[in-house]
């Protein structure tokens, strides 16, 4: 069954929190205004691991998440395609490829309001199994 969260928009804000928090020295992220890589986009990027983090909170949103998940245990085969920018309104896709007495495996897709994926990847889940 597929998930398709709400939409949430990537802020100045907080872009500021994660970078301050983060300690983030790139250019990209530190200097975007003065660096080369300003000229290929047409706002602020943020790290991919962020996207990723909201990823995880739009999925906790999905009323038909299984009740028995404990907490997520792996992250495989992440592919980051292109940043998500300040000013983005941002979805997950999400649906369950497996799952067996042990685990859930979810595959996770983040598009961006333009409908362009920003990543993918496949995500563990432990169950709680009552025994």
């Amino acid at each position: 069954m597929l998930y398709v969260s709400k939409k949430i928009t990537l802020t100045k804000n907080d872009f500021d929190v994660v970078i301050n928090n983060g300690k983030y020295s790139h250019e990209l992220f530190a200097d975007f205004e003065n660096s080369e890589l300003s000229k290929k986009y047409n706002s602020q990027p943020f790290p991919g691991q962020y996207i990723l983090f909201l990823a995880g909170g739009l999925a906790e949103e999905d009323e038909n998440l299984p009740k028995d998940i404990i907490a997520m245990s792996s992250i495989e085969n992440l592919n980051f395609y292109m940043p998500g920018l300040i000013g983005d309104k941002i979805y997950l896709k999400a649906s369950i490829d497996s799952m067996n007495d042990t685990k859930y495996t979810y595959s996770w897709e983040i598009f961006n309001g333009e409908n362009f994926k920003l990543l993918d990847c496949k995500v563990n889940f432990i169950r709680n199994v009552k025994k």
